[in-house]
């Protein structure tokens, strides 16, 4: 009679193999996941643009600068605006711009993650940025592999 069982040989290859997988795929699903979180983060300052845009309407100015955690009382009344007071990967901003009254920036910092010191943000004219960078690429692009050593 024959024994039907795996040898360790074919056991040690599936191993192997489901490795190397993985190392392709994890990285893969993290940007993946970066990306979603940077569409949840535009999403969401541009719920903030709208509701500053209704207040603006009743009072001729913008709120206050701050967290949205203190200005979403105020904003509440426009858009409901509380799962983003509660969103547990970033942290909502705003900020007036001192030389024109009638300009807002929106800041979005991310609370933890590998990205949690950057910044995103859209300014007065709409356009995206992170860090500074008005290309608004998120996440931001690899570093450029180091120069080869001198021969």
């Amino acid at each position: 009679m024959k024994n039907k069982a795996f040898t360790l040989v074919e056991l040690i290859i599936v191993v192997i193999i489901i490795g190397i997988l993985a190392t392709l795929a994890i990285p893969q699903y993290s940007k993946a996941v970066e990306r979603s979180k940077a569409a949840k983060a535009k999403y969401a300052l541009s719920l903030i643009r709208q509701a500053e845009e209704l207040y603006f309407d009743n009072y001729d100015a913008y709120t206050t600068t701050g967290m949205l955690d203190t200005l979403a009382s105020k904003l509440d009344p426009y858009i409901e605006l509380s799962q983003l007071v509660n969103d547990l990967d970033w942290w909502y901003e705003v900020s007036s711009v001192s030389t024109n009254p009638d300009c807002l920036n929106l800041l979005a910092r991310r609370k933890t993650g590998a990205y949690a010191t950057k910044t995103f943000g859209q300014t007065c004219d709409l356009n995206y940025w992170v860090d500074g960078a008005t290309d608004g690429q998120w996440p931001p692009p690899p570093l450029p592999p180091p120069p080869p050593p001198p021969p």
